[in-house]
């Protein structure tokens, strides 16, 4: 079963190309939100890429970029 996550505790900058267990964490985030219906791999590629712009979107946060962390 996939543990349900209410909120990710990501401390670094998180964009496409990205590996490891914060990738993991973000994924595992956005297919609790229903935003990513795959597996969490710990790659952030375009579908994870395409899940957090439209998590970014649903939460009116601007711009939608799919860039996670401090711009």
């Amino acid at each position: 079963t996939i543990p349900s996550v209410t909120f990710a505790s990501i401390d670094i900058n998180l964009k496409y190309g990205s590996r490891g267990t914060e990738v993991i964490e973000l994924q595992e985030f956005l297919i609790s939100k229903g935003y990513l219906s795959s597996t969490a791999t710990g790659n952030f590629f375009s579908l994870t890429r395409l899940a957090v712009i439209a998590y970014q979107r649903a939460e009116n946060i601007t711009p939608a970029v799919g860039f996670v962390g401090l711009i």
